[in-house]
């Protein structure tokens, strides 16, 4: 099986215009990756409309026994995108939704969400390929690394997220915290029933978190009235 053939590079940007389907790609993308860790959230009942700029990676191998053949990614295509919130769709720049390792595309996400709450998002690939320069494969997978925060039309529902930035999310062990503003506060961990789990800090800074011991499950991080949601995984 292919490793990490479907690492692609992707950043949240903003659309010029509130109607815009076609999207306009982050040229200033340059490696791969993944940024930031997760969508800007968006109000239910409220028109949204984001971009997701992509960028493939070139060169990857293949394990056949003792073997390590060489893979060059010619390209990926986005098959299908599932686990959208009600109401909100997707269309790719490209009209194949075909991404290349050479040029930065894009795909909209927009519509008006009709339910608020947590959407773990899987995105759909194929990549397409030489294995050791010649023969060329297919390969079919997915990626589940993005989750989208609808908020509900209470303002009591509503998170202030603009100055923390946690990665990565979905997690498994370890969640970094970057935050824009100093916070005096306590660092709290509720589930979706407002019940506080138990957690322990990885570094001397605080700006790490062992989250390791809880359950797969939706997450609130918070610190006063900043909070952030996230996936814990298995």
């Amino acid at each position: 099986m292919i490793k990490h053939i479907f690492l692609v590079a992707f950043t949240a940007v903003s659309a010029f215009s509130a109607n815009a389907q076609i999207c306009t790609p982050d040229t200033s993308l340059k490696v791969s990756g993944f940024l930031p860790a997760q969508l800007p959230e968006a109000e239910q009942d409220s028109f949204y409309n984001e971009s997701i700029s992509v960028l493939t990676f070139r060169d990857t191998f293949q394990q056949i026994g003792q073997l390590k053949l060489p893979v060059r990614v010619d390209s990926i295509k986005v098959t299908n995108i599932k686990g959208l919130p009600p109401g909100l769709t997707y269309k790719c720049q490209h009209p194949r939704c075909i991404y290349l390792w050479d040029t930065v595309r894009c795909v909209s996400i927009y519509g008006t969400p009709t339910q608020y709450g947590l959407f773990p998002i899987k995105i759909y690939v194929r990549a397409f390929a030489k294995l050791n320069g010649s023969a060329s494969i297919q390969q079919n997978d997915s990626i589940s690394r993005f989750v989208m925060v609808v908020n509900g039309p209470s303002a009591s529902t509503k998170t202030v997220t603009n100055t923390i930035t946690i990665s990565p999310n979905p997690v498994q062990d370890y969640l970094q915290i970057s935050v824009r503003t100093p916070t005096a506060g306590e660092w709290k961990i509720t589930d979706m029933a407002g019940r506080e789990m138990p957690f322990r800090f990885a570094d001397a800074s605080h700006n790490k978190l062992d989250v390791s011991q809880l359950r797969a499950g939706m997450y609130v991080l918070s610190n006063g009235q900043i909070k952030q949601h996230f996936i814990k995984q298995n």
